[in-house]
């Protein structure tokens, strides 16, 4: 095998910058993996998923995508270079000689899988390959070549950092305004999860912070200090989930649901005014808070008099949860706030405040159904 290559040094260590196609990359006989096994213990890759493998097909060979990353492979005798000008050149792989996977184990899966699926246009499909020599690095045999490959894995594994939540979210709320459904529907699930709701949470938690109501410049958008904020936008964004999701709300849009949310907390804080004026000794603004808060939202929408989200009809529910809305339930030191910050303490919290709500509401008929 003859490629045309870039030399690149680092530290004395040479790798090579080439391209190889799916054709190339088909071949299971020339490019291995080296899985680790009970009998086999110096393997270092784990066996593939096969949910992951399947998913870049789908992306690469449906829905046409890119994948602009580089494989690395791994040569385990020494090759020879021949340089042509400067760092260009070409790289030769005896035809005996294997590449192992070092980096990149489901894309040329997906990749072969694609071509096994009848996607001839894959073939054509060219990675950009980076390969390595570790004989060429040191004066030793084969097993040292293995090892220094499962070094690269390992360093490669345990430095990479996965994007931020709440960087995903935000992109995913501009992945639903750029492109259509009919192209969304294509991507892996793993990249378009939660996209139903999380592209309207983000715009209502945007609005609100930065609108006139009690979350204005209280969230916490990616990237900023943490200043006066009070919650991160991952969290409340988070909260909003049981409302965007009801079916009494599911066909407004952001505007409209930041309005009746900003409505919704103004009077909570007519009633608890304590918890807004030294918020950092309560836990109504801090992850505890919206968590517990929305998800009582459309129970309380549902007794509101004639199906109308008032600033009125949210306080003559909401003032009858004596037990629920004071400050000795929402300090830092009370119900609320020795709680937990988990789901199940969230649950616990919600089922505290939802009984209250029924037992003052008894002879009220809840709305099950409404349009606002």
């Amino acid at each position: 095998m003859k490629l045309q290559a870039f030399e690149i040094n680092q530290n004395g260590k040479k790798f090579y910058l080439t391209f190889m196609n799916g054709r190339e990359l088909y071949d299971k006989n020339k490019i291995k993996v080296d899985i680790w096994r009970k009998e086999e213990q110096d393997g270092y890759q784990r066996k593939p998923i096969q949910s992951r493998i399947t998913q870049f097909t789908k992306f690469i060979a449906k829905s046409k995508g890119a994948s602009p990353l580089s494989i690395l492979l791994s040569v385990r005798k020494k090759i020879n270079f021949e340089t042509v000008k400067d760092n260009y050149g070409f790289l030769k792989i005896p035809d005996n000689e294997s590449l192992w996977e070092v980096d990149g184990q489901h894309r040329l899966e997906g990749l072969r899988l694609a071509i096994e699926a009848g996607y001839t246009f894959c073939y054509d499909f060219t990675f950009p390959v980076i390969i390595m020599c570790p004989a060429n690095w040191v004066d030793g045999n084969e097993s040292d070549s293995r090892y220094l490959e499962a070094f690269q894995f390992f360093i490669i594994n345990r430095t990479q950092k996965g994007l931020k939540a709440d960087l995903v979210t935000q992109f995913l709320a501009r992945l639903y305004k750029k492109e259509k459904f009919s192209e969304l529907v294509q991507l892996p699930t793993s990249i378009i999860k939660d996209i139903e709701w999380k592209p309207k949470a983000v715009e209502v938690s945007d609005i609100l912070n930065k609108s006139d109501s009690v979350w204005r410049g209280k969230i916490m958008a990616p990237n900023d200090t943490k200043g006066e904020t009070l919650i991160s936008q991952l969290s409340f964004t988070n909260s909003l989930k049981p409302i965007l999701l009801h079916h009494n709300f599911e066909a407004h849009d952001g505007h409209d649901l930041a309005e009746f949310l900003k409505r919704y907390w103004d009077v909570i804080k007519k009633i608890i005014p304590n918890a807004f004026k030294l918020p950092k000794e309560f836990v109504l603004q801090k992850t505890t808070g919206p968590f517990v808060l929305h998800r009582i939202f459309p129970d309380v929408a549902s007794y509101c008099e004639n199906r109308k989200l008032t600033e009125e009809n949210f306080y003559k529910v909401l003032s009858k949860l004596e037990e629920g809305l004071n400050d000795d339930f929402w300090s830092s030191e009370g119900v609320a706030g020795t709680a937990g910050t988990n789901q199940k303490a969230f649950a616990i919290l919600e089922k505290k405040l939802r009984d209250e709500l029924e037992s003052t509401q008894k002879e009220i008929k809840p709305i099950k159904t409404f349009k606002l």
